[in-house]
């Protein structure tokens, strides 16, 4: 069973993405510095927790950093894009409703809400 870090997908995705390189949080708070960026260990905890949205170039920082992958370039994109509030599982739930939702037949004769 995966361990509720309180992270959103975000999150879940720079930890992955961090600890796969043998990095943490303060670690990469302090590469990150060697590239002129001033973050802090607290600031990247706050972003994978959703307290405070990632700075726009973070996704490119990490990919001159550690030379991103394709599949993990698009996984941080991703992420970023839609995952910095949000949970994994609450965005599939959202996915799910959104699924049923478009199929639902219209009643009254009037057009059916579509997501």
């Amino acid at each position: 069973m995966a361990e509720d870090r309180g992270y959103t997908w975000f999150g879940e995705v720079l930890h992955g993405l961090l600890r796969s390189r043998g990095s943490s949080q303060s670690a990469f708070a302090r590469e990150a510095q060697e590239y002129g960026h001033d973050y802090r260990q607290n600031s990247v905890s706050n972003w994978m927790r959703g307290v405070h949205a990632a700075p726009t170039d973070l996704p490119w920082l990490l990919d001159r950093m550690y030379g991103l992958s394709d599949e993990e370039w698009l996984e941080v994109g991703v992420a970023y894009a839609y995952g910095q509030k949000l949970s994994r599982e609450d965005l599939e739930d959202v996915r799910r409703f959104r699924e049923f939702y478009s199929r639902v037949p219209a009643s009254g004769g009037g057009t059916a809400w579509r997501c």
